[in-house]
């Protein structure tokens, strides 16, 4: 398997097809994890929740260069003012250990 970090907004706009692709044929087929939520969720930053972030979305793909996982994260300062690789998507009121 082969991992990548993506962090520009061209690059995680490009996984559009192939994220969606992948979702269809999980498990875990819902709207929440659908390209577009967290494409959206990530240019408003929670809709303004989080003051910043940089983006670390992790690919992993097969030899033949099939997508098969997607870990879509996010760097940025926690509740104390720490640094943080946290879940794009994820509220600040609802993390305790932040």
């Amino acid at each position: 398997m082969k991992l990548d970090v993506l962090r520009t907004t061209m690059e995680f706009n490009q996984l559009t097809e192939e994220w969606d692709h992948l979702l269809r044929g999980s498990a875990s087929d819902v709207p929440f994890l659908r390209h577009e939520y967290p494409a959206i969720w990530w240019r408003t930053l929670g809709s303004g929740e989080w003051s910043h972030g940089e983006s670390f979305i992790v690919t992993g793909r097969q030899e033949d260069g099939g997508l098969i996982g997607i870990a879509p994260l996010f760097f940025t300062d926690n509740r104390r003012g720490e640094s943080a690789l946290v879940l794009l998507g994820i509220s600040k009121c609802r993390i305790s250990w932040m």
